[in-house]
């Protein structure tokens, strides 16, 4: 094999561009020999030994042009798969190991024509070649020879796409095992006011994380763990770090149930786990209001106005009382969280976090 060809497939990515386009490549060799298979694995992750029929051939990234054709069964860590090696032809295979498992493989079969057939799991996946709706796996169809960016599409799970090239006189299979998808590609926000909550809305960032089976996790804490994986070390922008799940029980990070927020008031990111085919419960949005009152409990307290005062300001003190120090001055119309009452004075929560005092005549409470 060409070193150029074989570089060229050791440096095949998750998002693969599959020629298989190796037929006879024996006989450039000069050597007319009885004709191997080659297979490729690339795996997404740490390198892992390569085994087949329970020799140890290498590590991934794997490539061997040296394999006897027929059926071999191939494993790599916690993988296996009986596959059916042709002569002459590459055999190509992507993993993803984690949580769910994704697995692409490719691999080439004489035939009178140019073929496709495409089987994934689960069926039912809509598949486009070049833009054109071909139908949904099982697909077993025809086609030109050449070569074609090939989507694999199923609601609910992550898009398969990558490139391939049909040779002529043989059918170009394709496996596919989906895997669910677990962060939407454009998560949705949510309003938590419309839940009930009546804080301020630019404190919360609410995303809706629901897919169309919740089953695929065991718990809600597994699902939190499935999402921390697939992060790794490449968080989102809005990367939440809490976790609403169906029954209105928060969690952290760490799988943990919370009942309010760590670490102060400042503000927060979390996702919402529900089932996209169905209302949100009630008691999702009792326990949404719940945690957010107990996180930020100023954002719940009674809230007073600043009444006009004659003089346009009304002064703020450190103290329940004229003779502590001013902090600020407010304007009349201003509204405020009040924290508490002393001696007709009013503790007030403001706008830039500080705590001070008014006095009593010069406020009303609001009353919802």
């Amino acid at each position: 094999m060409d070193d150029r060809i074989k570089k060229i497939l050791l440096g095949l990515g998750p998002t693969v561009i599959i020629t298989l386009g190796f037929v006879g490549w024996r006989y450039f060799t000069g050597r007319r020999v009885e004709p191997n298979a080659a297979l490729s694995i690339n795996l997404d992750g740490s390198s892992q030994d390569v085994w087949v029929d329970g020799e140890l051939r290498g590590k991934t990234p794997f490539y061997s042009d040296t394999l006897r054709p027929g059926e071999s069964t191939v494993r790599v860590a916690s993988w296996s798969a009986r596959l059916n090696f042709t002569p002459s032809t590459l055999t190509a295979v992507n993993l993803d190991l984690g949580q769910f498992t994704k697995e692409e493989i490719f691999w080439l079969e004489k035939s009178d024509e140019a073929k496709i057939s495409v089987i994934s799991e689960p069926g039912g996946a809509e598949i486009k070649m070049g833009g054109k709706n071909m139908g949904t796996t099982p697909l077993f169809s025809p086609v030109q020879p050449g070569p074609y960016d090939l989507e694999v599409v199923k609601d609910g799970y992550e898009l398969s796409n990558l490139k391939v090239h049909v040779q002529p006189g043989y059918k170009l299979n394709a496996w596919f095992k989906l895997r669910p998808s677990i962060i939407p590609y454009e998560a949705e926000q949510i309003d938590p006011t419309e839940w009930g909550w009546e804080g301020k809305g630019d404190l919360v960032t609410l995303l809706d994380y629901s897919v169309p089976d919740p089953s695929f996790f065991a718990s809600t804490k597994s699902w939190i763990s499935a999402l921390q994986d697939r992060w790794g070390d490449n968080s989102l922008e809005e990367t939440p770090t809490y976790f609403l799940d169906q029954s209105g029980v928060v969690y952290n990070e760490r799988g943990e149930e919370v009942e309010e927020k760590e670490g102060g008031e400042g503000r927060l990111v979390l996702a919402y786990l529900g089932d996209s085919d169905e209302d949100v419960p009630q008691a999702a949005r009792e326990g949404l209001v719940s945690f957010l009152e107990k996180s930020f409990p100023a954002q719940s307290s009674p809230k007073v106005r600043v009444l006009p005062t004659g003089v346009g300001f009304l002064r703020v003190r450190s103290g329940s009382g004229t003779s502590y120090n001013e902090i600020t001055k407010v304007s009349p119309g201003d509204i405020y969280p009040m924290l508490g009452t002393q001696g007709g004075w009013h503790r007030i929560l403001l706008d830039d976090g500080r705590e001070g005092w008014v006095s009593g005549d010069y406020v009303e409470e609001i009353v919802e």
